[in-house]
């Protein structure tokens, strides 16, 4: 009788252990930012040891969030994505209601840098309910200051626990319509890499990455008269990387070299969207592609298992519209994403997986995966969001999310199925004055691979409060868009 007892209070204990484990680890991440730097990077294994699902336990250690790592993303989103997404070039924020082509512009300056004054704070936080893997977490402060140290000159920076993202824009330096930015970057943590196999995370095999770089970047506007902005960007980027293992990586585990990373990146956008979170009006049409070059390529891992490629190519594109009914005031988003690597590995593959909105400048949604749970050289993905008012004053929402894509996996991260689809809901509050607002989300993975077979589970925050105006371009535009008659309400 009394062995049995002692067996019970030894599991009551390993189980209150885990327990405290597991809310230390989440304590810890909270201090590490995921930045949000965009399509984030897998590679190519020749080693496959997992199985279906989970299948082995590792050390404990803390690892999942990093909030630099999203906030680098997410901020050279800004850069890239032009108008209020960052440094921008359009001088006209255009919106269509849907179907029928009536355009709705509100001029947000004469400008192609971002003309309007940010000071945002967001914080996401995204945790798994069934087994263990890397979670998005970020908390960063974004803010945009128009005519500052001067006039015609625009400073932007982004600041997170453990990173540091800032540029400044000249306009029209070299020309009418035509911006000339530099910048500068660097912390912890944000080049660091989570290894998911078949809806394993080997914690043995992931590692710390830092750094820090500089950038170019010239932003043309193509057609300032037109309603609808047709921007373009072409950026040159030093970024150096170096490696750490952590308390968690293997110790026969070979780190990559510590390197700069070249990249040179080109493309264009038609129409943009705001940096905050669910602008009630945007659209988009874009397409991209990116070299990055690695200067000491090589391979590293378990007896060089894996191979670091000397230069990768991305390709990809996205369409997304963002609209508000007038009248009602539902809330929708409907996007489309595709894209594809050559020469990939794990530093330059598309990661699907997440449901959080600033994890990167070009989220890979797929609700109730892991961050970046999927490694893939080829994808196409869907995704919409649907979200419905309801209260007095329609403070209150509730949402509904759907995602799914068909992927080609890169070499040694392959598992069974080319499809995954994933669907979520939630509820959110926004205050009268447009202040603050928040988002609690619940998902379910439909295909994500965990220890007991099919289907994962996730729950997640986001949050932003404005320290300064509540009031921007979207928001003028759907005031706009509500005086008008538009075939949906």
């Amino acid at each position: 009788m009394n062995l049995t007892k002692q067996k019970m209070t030894r599991r009551t204990c390993i189980a209150t252990m885990t327990r405290l484990e597991k809310l230390r680890r989440s304590a810890i991440n909270l201090l590490k930012p995921t930045i949000p730097k965009g399509l984030r990077p897998s590679a190519q294994s020749c080693e496959e040891r997992a199985t279906l699902g989970p299948t082995r336990s590792t050390s404990t250690t803390l690892k999942g969030l990093r909030p630099v790592r999203a906030v680098r993303r997410f901020t050279e989103s800004f850069n890239a994505q032009g108008g209020p997404f960052g440094f921008g070039y359009w001088s006209f924020f255009g919106i269509w209601s849907l179907g029928f082509g009536a355009s709705i512009a509100v001029s947000t300056a004469n400008a192609q840098l971002d003309p309007e004054p940010r000071k945002l704070l967001h914080i996401g936080v995204n945790q798994s309910l069934h087994d263990d893997g890397p979670q998005a977490h970020y908390l960063f402060f974004y803010w945009n200051t128009p005519d500052f140290p001067s006039t015609n000159q625009v400073l932007r920076l982004v600041a997170a626990p453990t990173y540091l993202d800032g540029e400044l824009g000249f306009k029209n330096l070299l020309g009418e319509n035509t911006d000339l930015a530099v910048g500068a970057f660097g912390g912890g943590f944000q080049n660091s890499y989570d290894e998911v196999r078949r809806g394993n995370y080997f914690r043995d095999e992931s590692f710390d990455g830092h750094g820090g770089g500089a950038n170019v970047s010239l932003y043309h506007l193509f057609n300032p008269a037109a309603t609808v902005p047709l921007s373009g960007l072409v950026r040159a980027t030093v970024d150096y990387h170096t490696f750490d293992k952590n308390d968690d990586t293997a110790n026969n585990f070979v780190l990559p070299n510590n390197q700069p990373f070249v990249i040179m990146r080109a493309g264009f956008r038609y129409g943009g969207h705001e940096p905050i979170l669910l602008p009630r009006l945007a659209f988009e049409i874009s397409a991209w592609y990116e070299l990055e070059h690695r200067t000491d390529d090589g391979k590293y891992g378990f007896a060089g298992d894996r191979k670091l490629e000397a230069t990768s190519h991305r390709f990809w594109g996205r369409a997304q519209l963002n609209y508000t009914t007038p009248v009602w005031e539902h809330y929708m988003v409907v996007g489309l994403m595709g894209g594809a690597v050559l020469n990939a590995d794990r530093f330059s593959a598309f990661r699907v997986g997440g449901a959080l909105p600033f994890t990167s400048e070009f989220p890979l949604y797929l609700p109730g995966y892991f961050f970046e749970e999927l490694s893939t050289k080829n994808f196409g993905l869907a995704y919409g969001l649907y979200s419905i008012p309801f209260g007095p004053s329609k403070q209150w929402n509730v949402t509904a999310m759907a995602g799914t894509a068909v992927v080609d996996y890169v070499n040694g991260l392959e598992q069974p199925g080319h499809w995954n689809s994933g669907v979520g809901g939630g509820f959110g509050y926004t205050t009268k004055s447009r202040r603050w607002r928040a988002e609690v989300i619940s998902a379910y993975g439909i295909d994500a691979i965990r220890s007991d077979g099919r289907g994962g589970y996730n729950l997640g925050m986001i949050f932003q409060y404005n320290f300064g105006k509540t009031k921007f371009a979207s928001d003028s535009a759907f005031e706009e868009l509500k005086g008008a008659r538009v075939p949906i309400r």
